[in-house]
């Protein structure tokens, strides 16, 4: 099941680019309704229509890693160690502000670079 889970979520994230569009995955694609996301957090609204999508894609996106971590899905070096109480929210803000950070990478896998945002706010205790 570890696997098949994994495999499911990879395969999306390593989707290449259609000729010269975005992918549906990378963190171009995804970030607009990440933002828009935030953006309804942070001031208690609700996205227009189209952030709307895009938020719940994201949201999504991001409530999936949560639930596979939970479960145990992940094997190192892939394991994902989220603090206890920890909130969508808050992993929403520190995956927009790490991938924001690191706009040449923008083209990547989103699910791939919301991976590392996590490990590297939450480290996994060796």
């Amino acid at each position: 099941m570890k696997s098949l889970a994994f495999a499911a979520l990879t395969g999306v994230a390593f989707a290449a680019p259609a000729s010269g569009q975005d992918a549906v995955f990378t963190a171009n694609s995804q970030m607009p309704g990440c933002r828009s996301a935030l953006t309804a957090i942070e001031r208690s609204t609700k996205p227009d229509l189209v952030g709307a999508l895009g938020a719940g894609q994201c949201i999504g996106a991001i409530n999936t890693l949560l639930m596979l971590a939970a479960a145990d899905q992940f094997s190192p070096p892939y394991r994902l160690c989220f603090a206890e109480g920890v909130s969508t929210p808050q992993i929403v803000r520190v995956v927009v502000r790490y991938i924001d950070a690191r706009p040449e990478r923008q083209h990547q896998s989103f699910t791939l670079l919301a991976m590392e945002a996590v490990r590297a706010a939450w480290p996994c205790p060796r």
